[in-house]
């Protein structure tokens, strides 16, 4: 069961990236909210999941119909069942068609 009631698309910049990429979170760290942007080439639909340290999957944020361009969703820091996850090191991970890309968030209570 997916839990999409903390995805929110906050911008969309007119421009085409040359590659499928995470770009820097903010604010990292966090505490309740995190924006996390990222790039693609071309419209595609895809997935950011979410794992904690010790490579466990806490959420699966589905970013379909996006067009060209950078966009940015955000995580309120809750799992796949809405429950608020701890204090921590977590990994955000762009999976597009087969491309991969992290980044570290850290999540301060």
């Amino acid at each position: 069961m997916q839990n999409t009631n903390y995805l929110n698309i906050l911008e969309n910049e007119d421009h085409t990236p040359s590659e499928y990429s995470l770009l820097p979170a903010y604010p990292n760290p966090f505490n309740g909210l995190v924006n996390i942007p990222f790039a693609v080439p071309y419209q595609t639909n895809s997935k950011i999941i979410i794992f904690n340290v010790i490579g466990q999957k806490v959420n699966e944020i589905s970013i379909e119909h996006f067009g060209t361009g950078k966009h940015t969703i955000n995580w309120n820091g809750e799992n796949e069942l809405g429950h608020d996850v701890g204090s921590g090191i977590y990994f955000a991970q762009l999976d597009i068609e087969g491309a991969r890309d992290f980044q570290k968030l850290v999540y301060l209570k």
